[in-house]
């Protein structure tokens, strides 16, 4: 099973960090890898990306976020980053 991660990075003076500061998990679970790559470029899925950027904005440029699929239960690396 996979599910959907906004990972969340510090930016000091416009530079993101290398490692990331904490992160936001979508309570959804896919089946497949592709099939939660496809909820992220769906409808839904910009509107759950939309609501995390919004409040990345009110920070003011201080965050960052990638949004990545990860297995359950497994980590999530830079290096899986959409």
């Amino acid at each position: 099973m996979f599910s959907l991660v906004a990972v969340l990075f510090i930016v000091t003076n416009g530079v993101m960090a290398e490692q990331p500061s904490g992160h936001f998990k979508n309570k959804m679970q896919f089946k497949t890898e592709q099939s939660c790559q496809e909820y992220l470029n769906s409808e839904q899925g910009q509107s759950s990306r939309l609501f995390i950027e919004t409040l990345i904005d009110e920070q003011k440029g201080r965050l960052a976020a990638k949004f990545i699929c990860v297995q359950v239960g497994g980590g999530f690396k830079e290096d899986d980053a959409i």
